[in-house]
């Protein structure tokens, strides 16, 4: 799997896919080629698995009043990032090394994105639904930061929108 360049000169558009409906497993892909891939381990629960070229990942929804997305290195203890989320379901990811990104949610246009502490857009996702499968397109903007994460980011954004959409068909169904 490709690793992005340390920067990105342009921007880039890329997008999730899901190839089978009937399995939890989604792609992103960049043209023809796979940039990452995020699978969820269980039909119930929320603990899911990913690869970027940057690492294997592993994600889990947890707490109940003030909920988190714990990222970890696969197979590691401790948490190498977190998510945590406001009441209205904007919120920030702080990184171990101490970078911290706005996780941001468009209403009107359905858009989430992470963005720097200055308002900068890195990843936006807008969903796109099709009968029986998920995916969105990713753009990644430019930027004069260390890009080394950006497929991550895109990780954490698409799973986050996957958990949205599991809550929405919960009150569907209920």
């Amino acid at each position: 799997m490709p690793r992005l360049k340390t920067r990105t000169p342009a921007t880039l558009d890329w997008k999730w896919v899901q190839p089978k409906s009937t399995r939890r497993e989604y792609e992103l892909r960049a043209g023809g080629e796979r940039m990452a891939g995020l699978r969820r381990v269980k039909m119930l629960g929320s603990l899911a698995e990913a690869d970027t070229g940057d690492g294997h990942w592993t994600l889990k929804r947890q707490g109940f009043l003030r909920p988190y997305v714990s990222v970890r290195r696969a197979g590691a203890e401790d948490e190498f990032a977190k998510l945590h989320f406001s009441w209205l379901g904007d919120g920030s990811l702080h990184f171990r090394d101490g970078r911290v990104y706005a996780w941001k949610r468009k209403f009107w246009t359905g858009q989430y994105l992470f963005a720097t502490e200055k308002g900068e857009e890195l990843v936006v996702l807008n969903p796109t639904l099709a009968l029986l499968k998920v995916g969105a397109k990713v753009t990644i903007h430019p930027s004069d930061i260390d890009n080394s994460q950006l497929a991550l980011l895109a990780v954490i954004g698409w799973y986050v929108m996957l958990l949205g959409f599991d809550e929405a068909a919960a009150c569907v169904i209920t």
